[in-house]
């Protein structure tokens, strides 16, 4: 028999936004959640890799808001906590620039008490008991234990909780996912992106290092460029590392992303390196936060019966069971 400790109404796998606002609304319904994360706080890319701004909760110059509903929640106590900036636009994006450190902080006070969390702690197997999951195996920090609920939710970002149970799985695009990017601050820059074009300063350094053809070149040349919440630093997305495996391989895929993870740390470094020595106001910058993961915009895919297409997303459609709504 299941224990009070082991048994929950619903098991969230992944403590990233999604699944922090799934265990919030299934625990605001009355539901005992156990949140699973494998780090050490939530937030997924959000604390994890640092993100410079949020994307795509406005639109472009007008900054009229989208996406409502707790993320309006997660918003409001950013900026009563003093996490985040004023909205900047560069082109057609318009980003909430944020202060990560905060957010791990505020997120953990938003969960409801009946919201218990396990941090890590990782998914490795699951039961099965016909079609549906009976219980879930994670390694916690002193060994193995499981946890049984009546429902599951798979929000680790990779399909991890689908793909034990052996659900049919897509990866990118035929096998090919997107380029991955290490995020990093710096401190010590004498200029302010928002007045003057820096990107575009960049963008023309390195692709004179690249045309030179005297040093390894750079994969990317178009950086992002935000200023953070204090002022006193800049955040740069501007690092891009491939990977390589494409086959449903674990061995792979490990030593695939250890090797990405690795590449995209040095690119960061010799990204600075040249800024010093080629880009005027950036000759005492300092790298003094990287992401504790890298930044990974694609995975596994759930195969699904009516997969979310670009015409559906340009003409709003809003299929008759859909399961949220703005």
């Amino acid at each position: 028999m299941d224990s009070p400790q082991d048994s929950y109404d619903l098991v969230v796998v992944g403590g990233g936004t999604s699944g922090v606002f799934a265990a919030i609304s299934a625990a605001r319904r009355g539901l005992r959640v156990a949140l699973v994360e494998a780090s050490g706080m939530l937030g997924g890319t959000l604390t994890q890799v640092t993100l410079g701004g949020i994307c795509g909760a406005w639109t472009g110059a007008a900054h009229t808001q989208v996406v409502h509903g707790l993320f309006d929640e997660f918003v409001h106590a950013m900026r009563k906590a003093q996490a985040c900036d004023g909205l900047y636009s560069y082109g057609h994006v318009t980003a909430l620039p944020y202060e990560p450190v905060k957010v791990r902080y505020l997120l953990d006070q938003l969960l409801p008490p009946n919201v218990t969390t396990f941090f890590h702690s990782r998914l490795f197997a699951v039961d099965m008991e016909g079609e549906r999951i009976a219980r879930v195996h994670l390694a916690g920090v002193e060994g193995p234990f499981s946890l049984a609920a009546r429902a599951y939710v798979d929000a680790t970002g990779n399909a991890s909780l689908a793909g034990l149970c052996a659900t049919p799985l897509r990866r990118g695009e035929n096998g090919t996912v997107q380029a991955a990017s290490s995020m990093f601050r710096v401190i010590g820059a004498e200029v302010d992106p928002r007045v003057r074009d820096v990107r575009t300063e960049i963008r023309l350094a390195i692709e004179k290092h690249n045309a030179s053809g005297q040093a390894e070149a750079f994969k990317r040349s178009a950086v992002a460029v935000y200023v953070h919440p204090d002022q006193r630093l800049l955040h740069f997305n501007a690092t891009r590392v491939y990977f390589e495996s494409t086959a449903d391989d674990a061995l792979a895929a490990a030593l695939d992303m250890s090797r990405v993870e690795t590449e995209a740390r040095k690119e960061a470094f010799r990204l600075v390196e040249l800024l010093k020595r080629e880009v005027d106001g950036f000759a005492n910058i300092e790298i003094v936060d990287l992401g504790a993961s890298v930044g990974v915009r694609d995975s596994r895919n759930i195969v699904n019966d009516h997969p979310l297409t670009e015409a559906m997303v340009r003409d709003g459609d809003k299929p008759a069971n859909s399961v949220a709504y703005l």
